[in-house]
This record gives C-alpha cells, structure tokens and sequence, in this order.
C-alpha cells in the first residue's frame, strides 16, 4: 500500500503541485498548508495491515473553508456524499484528474461545491450528530 501510495502521488506531482502535510500537527501550519492548496485529495488505505481501505481525515474538511474543494476516492462511506464531493476511481489516476481539472477551471462548480462542502460539514459537526442521536433516542424513550 505504502508503494501505492507513493506511485500514485508520483504521478499526480507529475501534472500538479502537491502539497502535503502529513506530518504536521501545528495548526497555524496546517491551515498555510490548506489556503495554498486548490484541491484537498481525500484517500482511503488500510489504517492497520489486515483491514480494507478505511477512511481517514477529519482533517480533510479544512479544506473547504480554505477555498479547497475537497475530492475523495470511491470508498463505500462516501457515496452518500458524492452529490457535493466528486469522487474519483480508487487506482484511476485518469479519473482523479479530469476531477482536478473540472474543479480547477470551472469556477462555478468549484465555488458550487465549496459551498456545499462548507454547509454540509457545519451541519454535521460530531456534536451535532451526538445531539441528533440523543434527542431521536429519549424521544423514543418517552413516547
């Protein structure tokens, strides 16, 4: 997977700037590293040797509020979501970048899914969804 990953961000920093910052947890920096960046690439891969790909990435939905379209690969949790999050072919690197390409030159779809995105992720804070639970739970319970 590791091997994956690294032809694959080969040959994406073959056509495009890559920015990443994997390693970095200083949040001034993390948010540097998101307002340089057009697109936030969200990819799935194993977390632990013997799982399937496996999401990743609260930090991913940064991005949209850095003016980052924020693209996912196909993993089966986010096809709920592909209304406002393009996802491209897991291993189709042809896919992915027509994505890039679409959200980088057509300024209304960019700024269509940005906002979007930006709706979607302040709907859906985790204390949100907690609070949606608790109140569908003791509704059920007092009824």
């Amino acid at each position: 997977c590791t091997f994956y990953r690294f032809v694959f961000f080969t040959e994406i920093n073959k056509k495009f700037s890559v920015v990443t910052g994997n390693n970095i947890f200083d949040f001034s920096k993390i948010i540097e590293i998101y307002k340089k960046s057009y697109i936030t690439l969200g990819t799935s891969s194993p977390c632990i040797d013997t799982w399937g790909r496996s999401m990743k990435g609260f930090r991913d939905w940064i991005g949209p509020f850095c003016d980052s379209v924020l693209i996912y690969d196909n993993i089966e949790e986010m096809f709920g979501l592909r209304e406002i999050i393009p996802l491209y072919v897991y291993n189709d690197n042809t896919c992915l970048f027509e994505l890039i390409k679409e959200t980088l030159y057509n300024t209304d779809r960019r700024r269509e899914l940005i906002d979007k995105q930006k709706e979607w992720a302040r709907n859906n804070t985790i204390d949100k969804q907690l609070s949606r639970i608790l109140s569908d739970y003791f509704k059920k319970e007092f009824k």
